[in-house]
């Protein structure tokens, strides 16, 4: 997959997961930037996106993965 595949995807996901339109969603986007990016939805985000893209992460990577750009990274040194 292409960078822009996963960037769409991913902001996808996290427009549904979140609640909010897509344009409101960027690589800078980060963990609590916007109001419904709790730590319940983080997570709801990670299991969305192994759904989706059939990727894993481990418990202490989705600690770390704050940022719309950093998941998109991840992913890319997956597929």
């Amino acid at each position: 997959m292409m960078r822009n595949e996963v960037k769409k995807r991913v902001i996808e996901i996290a427009s549904k997961v979140f609640e909010i339109p897509k344009y409101e969603i960027d690589e800078n986007t980060t963990y609590g930037s916007i109001e419904s990016w709790d730590s319940l939805n983080h997570l709801n985000l990670f299991l969305e996106i192994e759904e989706s893209l059939g990727v894993r992460f481990s418990a202490e990577e989705i600690s770390k993965l704050t940022s719309i750009k950093k998941i998109i990274d991840k992913i890319l040194e997956r597929v």
